[in-house]
């Protein structure tokens, strides 16, 4: 198991290698040192167990350098996924109209538009960009009001894990007539998935696949919408059609389940290199109460998520460091 001063080491290790080698660092700016500067680096080496990006392995790499991407086929591409390969999450997918995506949050922003003399509202802890844009925030289904429009992700970003819940909060969306957009985006990387019932308020649901394959700027995914789409939606339906394709590829040719089952040893690896236990969510472990790694979650500090991901993207590099000093 690392101590804190090896797994500061390993972090420094990341950070460097992040500078001299463009297919291990993120596509943000952020995501890699500004400089070779002491300085750069450590303020990188400072943020780097935060974020649950797709990490950048040679499984995710080969398949994406495997594509062949013909632009004017693709833009003739009528959009069609087959349902029966995404995991049955209790929804009927004939209720739905598969549409290609822009982005989830754009996606959001438009859900929200379309619903604007109600409220927005979330659950405390849900994804950081919506605490951000939304600020009617709620602990307990009996919060949500009738007014209210409902974004939530499945499973849920606190803890990536489905909210216990859910069926209740549905229930109560239904009753009360308050739409809901579900964000299903961790759904391809968990294993336990249950199936949602009272599902007629569920209006909108996200599928990006840019927390499993590193495509974060690129997009991709898929949106579905309850039928009947409104006359501008089939007139002109926004989304990047190049990232819904990919999508649809990725499912026909790997399967949905390809990333998660094929990180299932590496998952396993640096849990036991870094002492904790593996998540249902194959990019992260959990640590225990008493673990220095509690000031080093995902978050912010003093939680128990632990980022994985850095250690899958440079895991030849770290694992030859850690054995050339018997650790």
């Amino acid at each position: 198991m690392l101590n804190e001063e090896t797994f500061f080491k390993c972090k420094w290790i990341i950070a460097k290698n992040e500078l001299v080698n463009e297919k291990k660092s993120g596509d943000q700016q952020y995501q890699k040192p500004l400089s070779d500067s002491i300085l750069d680096i450590h303020a990188r080496v400072s943020g780097i167990h935060t974020g649950v990006l797709a990490a950048k392995t040679q499984t995710s790499l080969d398949w994406l350098h495997s594509i062949n991407i013909d632009l004017q086929n693709i833009e003739g591409w009528k959009v069609h996924i087959d349902t029966n390969k995404i995991p049955d999450i209790g929804i009927n997918w004939n209720e739905f109209e598969t549409l290609p995506m822009a982005d989830t949050i754009n996606t959001v922003y438009e859900f929200l538009y379309t619903h604007k003399d109600r409220t927005p509202t979330i659950f405390h802890g849900d994804f950081w960009y919506y605490e951000k844009i939304i600020k009617n925030k709620i602990d307990t289904l009996d919060k949500i009001k009738a007014n209210d429009v409902l974004v939530i992700s499945f499973p849920f970003f606190e803890n990536f894990t489905v909210k216990q819940d859910i069926n209740e909060i549905l229930e109560r969306c239904s009753s009360l007539g308050v739409p809901v957009l579900l964000d299903c985006i961790w759904l391809p990387l968990v294993h336990d998935i249950p199936k949602i019932k009272n599902t007629d308020a569920v209006e909108v649901i996200t599928q990006s696949i840019t927390k499993t394959l590193p495509l974060s700027s690129t997009k991709g995914g898929i949106v579905f919408k309850r039928k009947p789409l409104t006359f501008v939606e089939v007139t002109y339906p926004l989304g990047n059609k190049l990232g819904s394709w990919i999508f649809n590829k990725y499912i026909n040719e790997k399967g949905y389940f390809y990333i998660r089952d094929s990180y299932k040893e590496l998952q396993s690896k640096w849990c036991d290199i870094l002492g904790i236990k593996p998540h249902d969510m194959v990019n992260v472990g959990v640590c225990d109460e008493n673990s220095f790694l509690r000031k080093y979650d995902i978050g912010h500090g003093d939680g128990n998520i632990i980022s994985l991901i850095p250690f899958f993207d440079h895991d030849k590099m770290l694992t030859l460091f850690l054995n050339d000093n018997n650790v």
